[in-house]
């Protein structure tokens, strides 16, 4: 994925300055939430096949590290745009929603 959610990412939102262990939780539910909606967004247009080969080629240990990205450019160039989308989309969420985020709400 070529998102950086990182302490740049949280300093743009204001989170900079959050405790490191709950900044350590949400970038990881941050890393987790991209990846889910980038996937869901890269699923719509591909066929059944081209999913089962994409799970082929990430569960395949012996191979290269590049194997997914090479995959991604190969069957749908436009991957490093719906990336940037979903990384706007998930900032305009916790914009939205920073109070709660921060913890500063129940919610």
């Amino acid at each position: 994925m070529t998102a950086q959610i990182d302490d740049a990412f949280l300093n743009d939102l204001g989170l900079g300055n959050i405790a490191t262990e709950q900044k350590e939780a949400l970038v990881g539910q941050l890393i987790e939430t991209l990846q889910l909606r980038v996937g869901e967004r890269l699923s719509e247009g591909l066929t059944d096949e081209q999913i089962a080969d994409f799970e082929r080629v990430t569960s395949n240990a012996d191979a290269p590290a590049d194997a997914a990205l090479e995959w991604l450019q190969t069957n749908n160039p436009n991957y490093p745009t719906i990336v940037n989308e979903e990384t706007e989309k998930l900032k305009q969420d916790l914009r939205t929603n920073l109070d709660v985020v921060a913890g500063k709400k129940d919610s």
